[in-house]
């Protein structure tokens, strides 16, 4: 099973130059960085880059995503997979995964809601994907993305009844740049 979310990763390569004199820790000079995805991102991307046709690539995406949202680590209490199927989705779709972000950042505009914002990405990015999967006759980014989708959705059911209800928290004005 693969745990894991979108996470992007710095590798920074150092010189040691010394000691410092106030703490027991190394003075470093970075001399090079590499920025990598990681999480489930990570997982697709090695999945191809280890010759993985994108069907099984999109199945690692979706066992991040499963994984994510019920951690055997964690005693099966896990995450909403939003950012993990993001990170899946970058690597089967960028076309969807443009959809899910002008989407989900849209909605959440408008709604100051984050799990608005999030079920609005999961729908626009099933959308992108089926456009994307219809035009090039390629399944593979619709099924995966609708998968996911479902996945996102179903750990939002009780956020879906709070919405309903009218009580699902919004976010702070103050995030928006507005008074508290």
């Amino acid at each position: 099973m693969v745990i894991g979310d979108l996470i992007i990763d710095d590798y920074v390569t150092c010189d040691a130059v010394g000691m410092s004199q106030e703490d027991p820790t190394i003075v470093v000079t970075p001399i090079l960085t590499r920025t990598f995805v990681g999480g489930a991102g990570g997982v697709a991307a090695h999945a191809r880059g280890l010759g993985a046709d994108p069907e099984a690539q999109a199945a690692a995406g979706l066992a991040a995503c499963v994984g994510h949202s019920w951690p055997v680590f964690a005693r099966f209490r896990g995450g909403k997979a939003v950012a993990t199927a993001f990170g899946g989705l970058l690597m089967v779709s960028r076309e969807a995964a443009a959809w899910a972000t002008v989407g989900g950042i849209g909605a959440l505009t408008v709604s100051r809601t984050m799990s608005v914002g999030s079920l609005t990405a999961a729908g626009t990015a099933t959308l992108g994907a089926g456009l994307e999967s219809s035009r090039r006759r390629d399944a593979v980014p619709f099924v995966f993305t609708a998968l996911a989708s479902a996945l996102v959705i179903v750990r939002h059911a009780p956020n879906i009844r709070r919405i309903a209800r009218g009580e699902e928290p919004k976010l702070s004005a103050r995030l928006w740049g507005g008074r508290h």
